[in-house]
């Protein structure tokens, strides 16, 4: 009879919305569209990430993980969904069902962890903007990625390895799509230790992701009430809001479905419809958010502060700093060209009020300790006595270049650099 109870419990019975009489039809095509619309949204996404060059840098390698995510959690859910409603067919089969709550879970925790992750990549670019290139390598945001996603497996496999703990005496899954809490329903043996590491898992999930984005989100927002650019704190304080907002929606949502299956007077619609809301909402509000309302994606010039220009406006400024350098020195400028990175190191950011090298070093290193007596070796006092000259005539071009350089901003956008450079 047990060898019967398990062949018959192989095929499944989903438990169906209330959907009244003609309104079949009008709620099938709004839920299509809603898939057409998050699944182009996120695979536009993903393929603007590929292809475009200028987009292969560390926050887009982990900003390509939460469209491919949202892609995979939007169509493991709504298909099956909109295809019993319209079929008005309630029946899947038991490894089909593992299989759709395995990858839903995968994707509840991507999104936890993923957005950790991209939390901690601003906390580096935003707080330590200068030591971000050093810090974010190649290896170091692969070494990020795989650590989201090996965790994320690692977690969900233990979790669903344990549903072959106990037999199944039951059939019918109390929602419209598959998951965890549901299955382990189905068993009719003790199932204490499915219930505690689910605790455990989603508890784990939320301590680690949670932790990360307030140390994160804090940081950056001390670092945003120090600085006294307003350019720079409107920027940092709107890349991080939005993505603020959707954590905030999703662990609202997510919490009251995780709770609301300990217990049994919350309504059954409100229940299914919040758990559709996990794998709806942040699929369609995550490629607004990080593709069509990120400033980086959009490309401009050098010149341009409100949006990603400062990078190359520094680069223009170093280039035309050193060819106005060179400009007094043309016979012996790479003798000198330590002493040129020296100055450019020792000046104060204006974002963060620091030098590159306080940024780095967390000192300023003095030029050189020299008293100004001369040395009983002449070839050391000709080089301290070079030395000061040098340096005394970079910190005058530096001067002369900087107050030459709004004028001709304003003036000709082209190549910004003194006259006759």
């Amino acid at each position: 009879m047990e060898n019967i109870s398990i062949i018959v419990s192989f095929e499944l019975t989903l438990d169906p919305f209330s959907i009244p009489p003609g309104a079949k039809y009008p709620i099938f095509l709004f839920g299509i569209f809603i898939y057409v619309f998050g699944a182009f949204c996120n695979l536009t996404l993903l393929l603007l990430i590929i292809l475009t060059q200028s987009l292969h840098k560390p926050i887009y390698l982990i900003l390509f993980s939460l469209p491919l995510n949202d892609f995979v959690g939007i169509t493991s859910m709504l298909p099956k969904v909109l295809s019993n409603i319209v079929t008005e067919t309630n029946n899947t089969y038991y490894p089909l069902c593992v299989l759709q709550g395995f990858l839903l879970h995968m994707y509840g925790g991507g999104v936890l962890f993923i957005l950790a992750a991209m939390a901690f990549d601003r906390y580096i670019a935003i707080c330590m903007p200068l030591r971000y290139n050093a810090l974010m390598t190649p290896r170091v945001v692969m070494t990020i990625v795989a650590l989201v996603w090996g965790f994320d497996f690692l977690l969900i496999c233990t979790l669903f390895s344990l549903q072959g703990r106990n037999y199944r005496c039951r059939s019918n899954i109390l929602n419209v799509f598959c998951d965890n809490p549901s299955l382990v329903k189905l068993a009719c043996g003790n199932t204490i230790v499915n219930n505690l590491f689910g605790l455990f898992t989603t508890a784990m999930m939320q301590i680690i992701s949670v932790s990360i984005q307030v140390f994160s989100y804090v940081k950056i927002l001390m670092t945003c009430l120090v600085t006294s650019r307003s350019d720079a704190k409107s920027k940092a304080i709107n890349t991080c809001v939005a993505q603020l907002v959707i954590f905030i929606i999703y662990e609202f949502v997510g919490s009251f479905t995780i709770l609301s299956h300990r217990f049994s007077n919350v309504n059954a619609n409100l229940q299914k419809i919040m758990g559709m809301l996990i794998f709806l909402v942040p699929p369609l509000l995550n490629p607004i958010v990080y593709g069509l309302n990120s400033v980086t994606v959009s490309l401009s010039s050098g010149y341009h502060p409100q949006s990603n220009g400062q990078t190359e406006r520094k680069v223009k400024e170093v280039g035309c700093f050193l060819r106005t350098f060179c400009y007094g020195h043309q016979d012996s400028w790479n003798q000198f060209l330590d002493w040129a990175e020296y100055v450019q190191n020792s000046l104060q950011h204006p974002s963060t009020g620091l030098t590159p090298f306080q940024c780095m070093l967390c000192y300023q290193p003095p030029l050189f300790p020299w008293s100004g007596e001369p040395s009983d070796v002449p070839a050391i006092d000709h080089w301290f006595r070079e030395s000061e000259r040098v340096w005394d005539a970079a910190h005058h071009q530096l001067q002369t270049f900087d107050e030459l350089k709004h004028p001709l901003t304003s003036q000709a956008r082209g190549s910004g650099c003194p006259p006759g450079t």
